[in-house]
Protein backbone atom coordinates (compact mmCIF):
# COMPACT_ATOMS: atom_id res chain seq x y z
CA UNK A 1 0.00 0.00 0.00
CA UNK A 2 1.39 3.57 -1.44
CA UNK A 3 0.74 5.26 2.10
CA UNK A 4 2.08 8.72 1.25
CA UNK A 5 0.27 8.46 -2.39
CA UNK A 6 -3.01 7.85 -0.65
CA UNK A 7 -2.56 10.55 2.23
CA UNK A 8 -1.65 13.40 -0.73
CA UNK A 9 -4.68 12.50 -2.35
CA UNK A 10 -6.64 12.72 0.79
CA UNK A 11 -5.06 16.08 0.91
CA UNK A 12 -5.52 17.27 -2.53
CA UNK A 13 -9.93 16.02 -1.81
CA UNK A 14 -9.60 18.30 1.14
CA UNK A 15 -8.03 21.28 -0.34
CA UNK A 16 -10.89 21.03 -2.77
CA UNK A 17 -13.31 20.50 -0.17
CA UNK A 18 -11.33 23.49 1.56
CA UNK A 19 -11.72 25.55 -1.83
CA UNK A 20 -15.13 24.69 -2.42
CA UNK A 21 -16.36 25.52 0.66
CA UNK A 22 -15.06 29.26 0.33
CA UNK A 23 -16.02 29.36 -2.98
CA UNK A 24 -19.90 29.09 -1.45
CA UNK A 25 -19.16 31.06 1.54
CA UNK A 26 -18.07 33.78 -0.65
CA UNK A 27 -20.97 33.21 -3.07
CA UNK A 28 -23.17 33.16 -0.22
CA UNK A 29 -21.54 36.48 0.82
CA UNK A 30 -22.14 38.57 -1.90
CA UNK A 31 -25.73 37.06 -2.70
CA UNK A 32 -26.61 38.62 0.47
CA UNK A 33 -24.62 41.78 0.38
CA UNK A 34 -26.45 42.30 -2.57
CA UNK A 35 -29.85 41.58 -0.80
CA UNK A 36 -28.77 43.92 1.85
CA UNK A 37 -27.77 46.42 -0.52
CA UNK A 38 -31.43 46.26 -2.03
CA UNK A 39 -33.15 46.94 1.35
CA UNK A 40 -34.26 50.72 2.05
CA UNK A 41 -32.84 51.87 5.26
CA UNK A 42 -35.81 53.27 7.56
CA UNK A 43 -36.91 57.08 6.17
CA UNK A 44 -35.25 59.85 8.47
CA UNK A 45 -36.64 63.20 10.15
CA UNK A 46 -34.40 65.20 8.51
CA UNK A 47 -34.12 69.15 8.32
CA UNK A 48 -37.77 69.28 8.94
CA UNK A 49 -39.86 66.74 6.81
CA UNK A 50 -39.40 63.16 6.57
CA UNK A 51 -36.25 62.05 3.85
CA UNK A 52 -35.45 58.54 2.58
CA UNK A 53 -32.14 56.85 3.64
CA UNK A 54 -30.48 58.71 0.81
CA UNK A 55 -31.83 62.09 2.06
CA UNK A 56 -34.37 63.06 -0.94
CA UNK A 57 -37.73 64.39 0.55
CA UNK A 58 -41.01 61.90 0.13
CA UNK A 59 -42.45 61.73 -2.99
CA UNK A 60 -45.54 59.97 -3.25
CA UNK A 61 -48.40 58.66 -5.16
CA UNK A 62 -51.32 57.21 -3.59
CA UNK A 63 -53.14 53.44 -4.36
CA UNK A 64 -56.10 52.35 -2.60
CA UNK A 65 -55.43 48.25 -1.50
CA UNK A 66 -58.52 46.56 -3.37
CA UNK A 67 -57.92 42.83 -3.55
CA UNK A 68 -58.51 41.35 -6.97
CA UNK A 69 -58.53 44.61 -9.09
CA UNK A 70 -55.75 45.55 -11.29
CA UNK A 71 -55.82 49.22 -9.86
CA UNK A 72 -54.66 48.30 -6.27
CA UNK A 73 -51.62 48.30 -4.32
CA UNK A 74 -50.93 44.28 -5.13
CA UNK A 75 -50.10 45.49 -8.63
CA UNK A 76 -46.51 45.07 -9.19
CA UNK A 77 -47.19 47.15 -12.52
CA UNK A 78 -48.23 50.06 -10.12
CA UNK A 79 -45.13 50.29 -8.26
CA UNK A 80 -42.85 50.15 -11.58
CA UNK A 81 -45.24 52.69 -13.00
CA UNK A 82 -44.49 54.68 -9.85
CA UNK A 83 -40.84 54.24 -9.51
CA UNK A 84 -40.47 55.17 -13.07
CA UNK A 85 -42.09 58.48 -12.56
CA UNK A 86 -40.06 59.53 -9.90
CA UNK A 87 -41.81 58.44 -6.76
CA UNK A 88 -40.42 56.75 -3.70
CA UNK A 89 -43.25 56.05 -1.74
CA UNK A 90 -47.06 55.15 -1.77
CA UNK A 91 -49.62 56.20 0.21
CA UNK A 92 -51.82 52.46 0.53
CA UNK A 93 -54.98 53.43 2.09
CA UNK A 94 -56.36 50.37 4.43
CA UNK A 95 -59.82 49.97 5.42
CA UNK A 96 -61.52 47.29 7.00
CA UNK A 97 -65.17 47.24 8.20
CA UNK A 98 -66.15 49.79 5.97
CA UNK A 99 -64.94 47.43 2.72
CA UNK A 100 -66.78 44.45 4.56
CA UNK A 101 -63.30 43.03 5.92
CA UNK A 102 -61.53 42.43 8.79
CA UNK A 103 -58.53 43.17 10.48
CA UNK A 104 -56.44 39.49 9.34
CA UNK A 105 -58.20 39.91 5.73
CA UNK A 106 -56.34 42.70 4.72
CA UNK A 107 -53.22 42.07 6.99
CA UNK A 108 -52.32 39.27 4.33
CA UNK A 109 -52.77 41.56 1.83
CA UNK A 110 -50.71 44.18 3.37
CA UNK A 111 -47.95 41.87 3.49
CA UNK A 112 -47.97 41.26 0.01
CA UNK A 113 -48.08 45.20 -0.88
CA UNK A 114 -44.71 45.55 1.41
CA UNK A 115 -42.90 43.13 -0.16
CA UNK A 116 -43.35 44.08 -3.88
CA UNK A 117 -42.45 47.23 -2.38
CA UNK A 118 -39.67 45.99 -0.49
CA UNK A 119 -38.37 44.85 -4.25
CA UNK A 120 -38.57 48.28 -5.76
CA UNK A 121 -36.70 49.82 -3.05
CA UNK A 122 -39.80 51.73 -2.20
CA UNK A 123 -41.49 53.23 1.01
CA UNK A 124 -45.10 52.46 2.02
CA UNK A 125 -46.96 54.84 3.62
CA UNK A 126 -49.39 52.60 5.07
CA UNK A 127 -52.81 54.50 6.10
CA UNK A 128 -55.74 53.42 7.84
CA UNK A 129 -58.73 55.37 6.12
CA UNK A 130 -61.72 53.52 7.33
CA UNK A 131 -63.67 56.51 8.27
CA UNK A 132 -64.48 58.72 5.74
CA UNK A 133 -63.18 61.76 5.62
CA UNK A 134 -63.64 64.54 8.73
CA UNK A 135 -66.06 61.64 10.61
CA UNK A 136 -63.39 60.22 12.91
CA UNK A 137 -64.65 62.29 15.62
CA UNK A 138 -68.29 61.69 14.75
CA UNK A 139 -68.24 58.06 16.64
CA UNK A 140 -66.20 55.93 19.03
CA UNK A 141 -66.47 53.32 16.87
CA UNK A 142 -64.05 55.37 14.47
CA UNK A 143 -61.93 55.42 17.29
CA UNK A 144 -61.88 51.56 18.13
CA UNK A 145 -61.59 50.28 14.44
CA UNK A 146 -58.09 52.32 14.22
CA UNK A 147 -57.11 50.91 17.61
CA UNK A 148 -57.82 47.68 16.70
CA UNK A 149 -56.13 47.88 12.92
CA UNK A 150 -52.97 49.52 14.51
CA UNK A 151 -52.80 47.24 17.49
CA UNK A 152 -52.28 44.48 14.64
CA UNK A 153 -50.45 46.04 11.97
CA UNK A 154 -48.15 48.49 13.96
CA UNK A 155 -45.85 45.50 15.75
CA UNK A 156 -46.36 43.16 12.09
CA UNK A 157 -44.30 45.65 10.04
CA UNK A 158 -42.46 47.40 12.95
CA UNK A 159 -39.53 45.68 11.54
CA UNK A 160 -39.92 46.64 7.88
CA UNK A 161 -37.72 49.55 7.31
CA UNK A 162 -39.92 50.36 3.89
CA UNK A 163 -42.56 50.93 6.25
CA UNK A 164 -43.91 54.13 7.91
CA UNK A 165 -47.59 54.77 9.42
CA UNK A 166 -50.34 57.05 8.96
CA UNK A 167 -52.57 56.84 11.66
CA UNK A 168 -56.28 57.86 9.97
CA UNK A 169 -57.25 60.49 7.26
CA UNK A 170 -58.67 63.89 7.61
CA UNK A 171 -59.93 62.98 11.15
CA UNK A 172 -61.95 66.87 11.50
CA UNK A 173 -63.49 69.47 9.67
CA UNK A 174 -61.44 70.52 7.71
CA UNK A 175 -58.30 71.95 9.64
CA UNK A 176 -59.52 74.79 11.81
CA UNK A 177 -57.74 75.23 15.30
CA UNK A 178 -61.13 75.55 16.85
CA UNK A 179 -61.44 71.83 15.52
CA UNK A 180 -58.52 70.63 17.16
CA UNK A 181 -58.42 72.16 20.97
CA UNK A 182 -62.17 72.31 21.32
CA UNK A 183 -64.90 69.69 21.10
CA UNK A 184 -65.20 67.66 17.86
CA UNK A 185 -67.77 69.47 15.35
CA UNK A 186 -70.76 67.25 16.12
CA UNK A 187 -70.48 68.27 19.65
CA UNK A 188 -68.93 65.02 20.84
CA UNK A 189 -67.11 65.53 24.38
CA UNK A 190 -64.25 63.84 23.65
CA UNK A 191 -61.60 66.34 21.84
CA UNK A 192 -60.51 65.41 18.60
CA UNK A 193 -56.70 65.11 19.77
CA UNK A 194 -57.69 62.87 23.14
CA UNK A 195 -58.52 59.89 19.94
CA UNK A 196 -55.80 60.58 17.85
CA UNK A 197 -53.46 60.30 21.22
CA UNK A 198 -55.32 57.06 22.04
CA UNK A 199 -54.09 55.91 18.51
CA UNK A 200 -50.88 57.27 18.55
CA UNK A 201 -49.89 55.96 21.85
CA UNK A 202 -51.18 52.23 21.09
CA UNK A 203 -49.17 52.52 17.43
CA UNK A 204 -46.15 53.73 19.10
CA UNK A 205 -46.24 50.78 21.84
CA UNK A 206 -46.47 48.29 18.87
CA UNK A 207 -43.75 50.48 17.19
CA UNK A 208 -41.27 51.55 18.62
CA UNK A 209 -38.71 52.66 16.47
CA UNK A 210 -41.15 53.68 13.00
CA UNK A 211 -42.03 56.73 11.95
CA UNK A 212 -45.60 57.60 12.92
CA UNK A 213 -47.53 60.76 11.05
CA UNK A 214 -50.12 62.50 12.38
CA UNK A 215 -53.17 63.10 11.86
CA UNK A 216 -53.26 63.87 8.54
CA UNK A 217 -55.03 67.59 8.54
CA UNK A 218 -57.41 68.24 5.64
CA UNK A 219 -55.92 72.00 5.91
CA UNK A 220 -52.90 73.69 7.57
CA UNK A 221 -55.45 76.47 9.07
CA UNK A 222 -56.24 78.71 11.92
CA UNK A 223 -57.24 82.23 12.24
CA UNK A 224 -54.50 84.08 12.67
CA UNK A 225 -51.95 82.18 9.90
CA UNK A 226 -49.22 79.65 11.24
CA UNK A 227 -47.75 80.74 13.79
CA UNK A 228 -51.62 80.28 15.58
CA UNK A 229 -51.40 77.04 14.31
CA UNK A 230 -48.05 75.84 15.79
CA UNK A 231 -50.25 76.26 19.31
CA UNK A 232 -51.82 73.44 18.10
CA UNK A 233 -48.95 71.06 18.09
CA UNK A 234 -47.82 72.27 21.48
CA UNK A 235 -51.21 71.42 22.69
CA UNK A 236 -50.74 67.69 21.75
CA UNK A 237 -47.35 67.74 23.23
CA UNK A 238 -48.99 68.19 26.45
CA UNK A 239 -51.16 65.22 26.31
CA UNK A 240 -47.48 63.32 26.60
CA UNK A 241 -44.20 62.60 25.43
CA UNK A 242 -43.56 62.79 21.61
CA UNK A 243 -40.24 61.84 19.85
CA UNK A 244 -40.37 64.04 17.03
CA UNK A 245 -37.12 62.66 15.73
CA UNK A 246 -40.16 59.33 14.89
CA UNK A 247 -43.10 61.29 14.47
CA UNK A 248 -44.32 63.96 11.91
CA UNK A 249 -47.25 66.14 11.35
CA UNK A 250 -49.34 65.51 8.74
CA UNK A 251 -51.05 67.88 6.00
CA UNK A 252 -53.15 68.23 3.15
CA UNK A 253 -51.92 71.10 0.58
CA UNK A 254 -55.40 72.32 -0.38
CA UNK A 255 -56.84 75.92 -0.83
CA UNK A 256 -56.63 76.77 2.85
CA UNK A 257 -52.91 75.63 2.76
CA UNK A 258 -52.41 77.48 -0.41
CA UNK A 259 -52.94 80.94 1.43
CA UNK A 260 -51.83 80.21 4.64
CA UNK A 261 -48.92 82.97 5.90
CA UNK A 262 -46.95 83.26 8.85
CA UNK A 263 -49.51 85.92 10.80
CA UNK A 264 -52.24 85.92 8.38
CA UNK A 265 -54.48 83.67 5.62
CA UNK A 266 -54.41 85.71 2.60
CA UNK A 267 -50.86 84.92 1.68
CA UNK A 268 -50.18 85.04 -1.77
CA UNK A 269 -46.68 82.82 -1.89
CA UNK A 270 -48.09 79.61 -1.81
CA UNK A 271 -47.71 78.78 1.51
CA UNK A 272 -44.46 79.03 1.06
CA UNK A 273 -43.13 81.19 4.44
CA UNK A 274 -45.84 79.04 6.50
CA UNK A 275 -44.54 75.74 5.59
CA UNK A 276 -40.68 77.30 6.51
CA UNK A 277 -42.03 78.72 9.45
CA UNK A 278 -43.69 75.31 10.86
CA UNK A 279 -41.13 73.16 9.87
CA UNK A 280 -38.36 74.94 11.71
CA UNK A 281 -40.58 74.44 14.43
CA UNK A 282 -41.83 70.74 14.32
CA UNK A 283 -41.29 68.19 11.44
CA UNK A 284 -44.10 68.07 8.31
CA UNK A 285 -45.18 66.78 5.71
CA UNK A 286 -47.87 66.80 2.92
CA UNK A 287 -49.67 63.15 2.61
CA UNK A 288 -52.03 64.76 0.10
CA UNK A 289 -52.71 67.38 -2.69
CA UNK A 290 -54.57 67.76 -6.18
CA UNK A 291 -55.33 70.20 -8.73
CA UNK A 292 -58.57 68.37 -10.47
CA UNK A 293 -61.16 67.44 -7.81
CA UNK A 294 -62.98 70.42 -8.18
CA UNK A 295 -62.72 73.86 -9.45
CA UNK A 296 -61.20 75.83 -6.63
CA UNK A 297 -58.30 73.78 -6.72
CA UNK A 298 -57.22 74.67 -9.77
CA UNK A 299 -54.90 77.25 -8.18
CA UNK A 300 -53.10 74.35 -6.83
CA UNK A 301 -51.36 73.60 -10.22
CA UNK A 302 -48.19 74.70 -8.54
CA UNK A 303 -48.29 73.03 -5.38
CA UNK A 304 -45.44 70.60 -5.86
CA UNK A 305 -43.17 73.10 -6.73
CA UNK A 306 -44.29 75.10 -3.79
CA UNK A 307 -43.68 71.95 -1.20
CA UNK A 308 -40.47 71.39 -3.42
CA UNK A 309 -39.41 75.02 -3.22
CA UNK A 310 -39.38 74.65 0.73
CA UNK A 311 -38.08 71.49 0.59
CA UNK A 312 -40.64 69.47 2.23
CA UNK A 313 -42.24 65.82 1.31
CA UNK A 314 -45.36 65.31 -0.65
CA UNK A 315 -48.20 63.34 -1.68
CA UNK A 316 -50.19 63.35 -5.15
CA UNK A 317 -53.19 62.14 -4.71
CA UNK A 318 -53.20 59.56 -7.55
CA UNK A 319 -51.89 56.69 -9.05
CA UNK A 320 -49.73 56.45 -12.23
CA UNK A 321 -51.80 55.05 -15.13
CA UNK A 322 -55.34 57.02 -13.43
CA UNK A 323 -57.48 58.28 -15.73
CA UNK A 324 -60.38 58.90 -13.69
CA UNK A 325 -61.37 61.44 -12.12
CA UNK A 326 -59.35 63.49 -15.23
CA UNK A 327 -56.38 65.35 -14.85
CA UNK A 328 -54.57 68.15 -16.81
CA UNK A 329 -51.72 67.77 -16.90
CA UNK A 330 -52.11 64.27 -15.94
CA UNK A 331 -49.56 63.17 -13.28
CA UNK A 332 -47.77 61.69 -16.01
CA UNK A 333 -47.22 65.10 -17.19
CA UNK A 334 -46.74 66.86 -14.41
CA UNK A 335 -43.72 64.45 -12.79
CA UNK A 336 -42.20 64.21 -16.36
CA UNK A 337 -41.71 67.82 -16.64
CA UNK A 338 -40.57 68.08 -13.11
CA UNK A 339 -38.02 65.82 -13.74
CA UNK A 340 -36.86 67.45 -16.55
CA UNK A 341 -36.45 70.32 -14.25
CA UNK A 342 -34.49 68.83 -11.73
CA UNK A 343 -36.97 69.10 -9.53
CA UNK A 344 -38.18 65.30 -9.03
CA UNK A 345 -35.03 62.67 -8.19
CA UNK A 346 -35.20 59.54 -9.87
CA UNK A 347 -35.29 56.70 -7.21
CA UNK A 348 -31.73 55.86 -5.87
Amino acid sequence: MNVPAICDRCCNIAASISRMSLLVYLLSAITLSAAFAAERGRPMVVGGTLKTDTGQIIRSGASVMVTGSARDATNPAVWDAARALGLNTMRVGVKTTNAGKIVAQQLSVIDQVVEIARAQRMYVMLLFGNAPPGEFASDVVHRDNAIAFWKAAAPRYAKKANVFYELVNEPEKWGNVVNWIGPAPNNTPTRVFEWIRQVYDATRAGAPDTVILLPSVANLQSFNGARRYVDILRKFEQMGPVNWSKTVWSFHYYNGTFSLGVNNNSAKDGGRAALSYIKARYPILCTETNWWMEPPRSVLINGLEALEDVQVGWTLLRRPNQTTPPASPSMEEKLTAMRKAGRVIPVE
